[in-house]
């Protein structure tokens, strides 16, 4: 296995934090050299001859820029009104204290976000599920059980009207006690994934994202803690659920649905009005959106 550490250490000068070094560890052949023509497994992430390339080629052009940042990825374009064009940004990371910065191709930069885990959380988690499921998979919060039942339902309609392919299901729930309910909805037949299979995998994502009102201080904890054991392995472990339990707010519900080839009209226009929060899903951004404009009674538009 290649010595990442040891690469980036010897061409930039600087130890890059543990929780990157786990991510190129497990990951890192994933990442294309070029991650602005090329698609990435994270969107955006380039290998580490990018990293070292790019990093080395704006300490040139910026003497200025701090050395403990190294660049990692890029992350699209931005429009300067005042120069009337487009200009490249990148996404930094900062070696000692694990925030990240976006940097533009002139030089300005700044901060979006304290912590590696919290930036990266979203992304990692989705592709891990799109590379273990073939299906679509959507993960919706409630801010009451009720209101998962009731989606619960209509998800059932549909799949009994043929209009949507149910391939797993569960919601995970936190009772007034604190304790955590799983229930299963979905039987598996055929090949593809098991119903614990997936309340285990979901239960690890779910570690990820802060759910209904939970500090921001517990919730970067979690993401912190949770963020080796989902790249080594995941399923349901004992810190696991007592974190979750920390996290949801009594009385709240988790929603995941594993579906094939959905119909998305007929099931946006069941759901509307339903409620809820897209929490994560291997959906496009755009049907993303769309699946949310629904839950919150707008549209429906096909995505």
């Amino acid at each position: 296995m290649r010595d990442y550490e040891m690469t980036i250490r010897k061409e930039l000068g600087v130890r890059p934090p543990s929780c990157y070094l786990d991510l190129l560890k497990h990951h890192g052949d994933r990442f294309p050299e070029d991650p602005v023509t090329e698609a990435s497994w994270i969107p955006g992430l380039g290998n580490v001859a990018f990293v070292v390339g790019t990093t080395q080629s704006f300490r040139a052009a910026f003497p200025s820029l701090p050395e403990e940042y190294i660049v990692i990825g890029y992350a699209g374009r931005k429009t300067i009104e005042k120069l009337g064009e487009d200009i490249d940004v990148y996404v930094m990371l900062n070696t000692k204290d694990e925030s990240v910065a976006l940097i533009d191709s002139l030089g300005k930069w700044e901060t979006v976000s304290p912590n590696f885990h919290e930036w990266i959380a979203s992304n990692l988690a989705k592709a891990l599920l799109r590379t273990k499921y073939h299906g679509h998979l959507v993960v919706i919060e409630m801010r009451y059980e009720k209101e998962a039942e009731e989606l619960t339902r209509q998800i059932r309609e549909l799949e009994q009207e043929r209009r949507l392919k149910v391939t797993d299901m569960a919601t995970v729930m936190r009772k007034g006690d604190g304790s955590l309910e799983v229930r299963h909805h979905h039987e598996v037949s055929g090949k593809g994934v098991t119903t614990g299979g997936l309340a285990g995998l979901l239960l690890g994502t779910l570690m990820l994202h802060p759910l209904l009102g939970a500090a921001v201080g517990a919730a970067a904890g979690a993401a912190s803690s949770a963020l080796p054991a989902l790249l080594d392995h995941v399923g349901i472990e004992n810190d696991f659920l007592r974190e979750l339990s920390c996290m949801l707010t009594p009385g709240a519900a988790a929603l995941f649905v594993l579906v094939e080839e959905p119909e998305s009209r007929p099931v946006l226009e069941r759901i509307k009005g339903l409620g809820g929060k897209v929490l994560i899903t291997t959906l496009s951004r755009r049907a993303e959106l769309t699946l949310q404009a629904a839950l919150n009674g707008e549209g429906p538009e096909t995505p």
